[in-house]
């Protein structure tokens, strides 16, 4: 039985509808969770969706039957053979009643624009969760959702998941979801079977759905897991991404870099690079990344963990995104009332150097328009009131013969609320980054440097022990 809970309302009549909703049955009770939008290509996508009863299932699209013909509640479909950047309908057929959707399929052509979102940190205020997917329904019309995680309380729980998919349900029949894992999908150091069995995100390059990258247009996103594939360092004070996905990153990095089709990356990760939280200092490992991502050109990375709405910009120049106002209980934030804040480094390894520009602790989402080497970010609270834009241009290209493009020259960024730091004159590249190889940056000397001091207090401590 699906729980119909999607509406607009306050929190004691949202409690009250909803039990009697638990209540009764639905007259929908064949489909439990879905349709969810998976995957989305040129040329198809595919369509998750879980059943009451284990019997074989049906997607049609266009007139077209494509079977899934096992008998289980869990159906994954890949829908193929569709026409770039169009729009189709859909009808799923479960044990019972049909329920209904449609999605646009990705273009072929990278310079088609496009919008996507950005939101995460939905948990467990589901009246809160309830605001923001209301908002994205009304909301201008946008290509897919990029969850930054902690979709959930407990990835191990059934319930949870359930809750989400209710609430999410008029959405994720629309538009797809591309997820990312956050520390509540995770349970005892791996990750529950619920995220794998109702999420399908490409993963052909990475072998995992932990970690993965897609290409939409002419934008690259990589999804990386900060929570089960990474490995301990300094003595286990931190947390590293694993060699083999640090590899992959660098690759996938490197491969999105060449071609000239591509004219923006983002990465999403769940932990943010720095946090504004009492307490709190952000992710190491994803410092650590920030020369390289300067060096292969990330626009920006995006991520949740903490619950408010943050934009920022690194020493290295690297611009991040912090929204985790999805529907989980909102955190203070320290420099809410300080925009164009630069906190002080007090450790390296605790922060290698940030500026916020914008920080407002209240539920939202971001929007990201990319237009050829345009990018218009606007930020929005759970009314669609716009709290902040900021843009950048990463130099347009035009058609080129045989399919190609031809790179046209860049633009600098611009903020409408508050510029970003300028460009330090004695920065070689003039960028206002950091000028870096993929090797590491002065973070990883200084680290090394430490773990060589605290090897030689060991030893020595070690060789008293042995002499006594």
């Amino acid at each position: 039985m699906r729980i119909q809970i999607h509406i607009r309302t306050s929190l004691a009549l949202f409690a009250f509808l909803l039990a009697l909703l638990v209540a009764a049955p639905s007259g929908r009770a064949d489909i439990v969770k879905g349709p969810i939008l998976q995957d989305l290509r040129p040329g198809g996508v595919t369509i998750i969706w879980e059943q009451d009863n284990a019997t074989a299932g049906t997607v049609t699209v266009d007139g077209q039957d494509y079977d899934s013909a096992v008998n289980h509640t869990l159906h994954e479909v890949v829908i193929t053979g569709l026409e770039p950047d169009q729009l189709y309908s859909y009808t799923v057929t479960g044990d019972a009643t049909p329920d209904e959707g449609s999605f646009r399929t990705s273009p072929a052509d990278p310079l088609a624009p496009f919008a996507f979102v950005v939101y995460g940190d939905n948990r467990s205020y589901h009246e809160n969760h309830v605001l923001v997917v209301d908002a994205l329904l009304t909301a201008e019309p946008f290509a897919f959702l990029v969850q930054t995680g902690d979709m959930i309380s407990s990835g191990e729980i059934a319930d949870d998941w359930q809750f989400f998919f209710d609430i999410e349900y008029p959405l994720l029949k629309l538009v797809p979801l591309y997820p990312t894992v956050g520390n509540h999908e995770v349970h005892e150091g791996y990750i529950p079977g619920f995220y794998t069995d109702y999420f399908a995100p490409p993963s052909e390059e990475s072998d995992t759905e932990a970690y993965y990258s897609y290409v939409y247009g002419n934008s690259a996103f990589l999804h990386l897991d900060g929570h089960v594939n990474v490995e301990p360092v300094l003595f286990g004070g931190f947390e590293d991404f694993d060699q083999t996905q640090h590899a992959w990153i660098i690759e996938t990095l490197s491969r999105y870099a060449a071609d000239p089709k591509i004219q923006h990356i983002f990465v999403a990760t769940h932990m943010p690079p720095y946090s504004s939280k009492p307490g709190r200092t952000g992710s190491h490992a994803v410092r650590l990344l920030h020369p390289i991502f300067a060096q292969y050109g990330v626009d920006a990375v995006v991520a949740g963990h903490d619950h408010y709405l943050e934009y920022g910009v690194s020493e290295e120049g690297v611009r991040y995104f912090i929204m985790g106002g999805g529907g989980a209980p909102l955190y203070d934030n320290k420099y809410e009332d300080d925009p164009g804040y630069k906190p002080p480094e007090a450790m390296p390894w605790l922060d290698d150097g940030h500026t916020v520009l914008f920080a407002r602790s209240v539920l939202g989402y971001t929007r990201i328009e990319i237009e050829n080497g345009q990018v218009d970010v606007e930020i929005f609270d759970e009314t669609n009131t716009s709290l902040h834009t900021v843009s950048w241009n990463t130099g347009d290209i035009s058609p080129g013969p045989d399919g190609g493009v031809v790179d046209a020259g860049v633009s600098p960024q611009t903020d409408a609320a508050i510029p970003d730091p300028p460009p330090d004159p004695s920065n070689e590249n003039g960028c206002g980054c950091r000028s870096s190889n993929a090797g590491g940056s002065a973070t990883g000397v200084f680290e090394l440097s430490l773990l060589a001091l605290l090897a030689l207090f060991w030893w020595r401590r070690r060789r008293r022990a042995t002499a006594a």
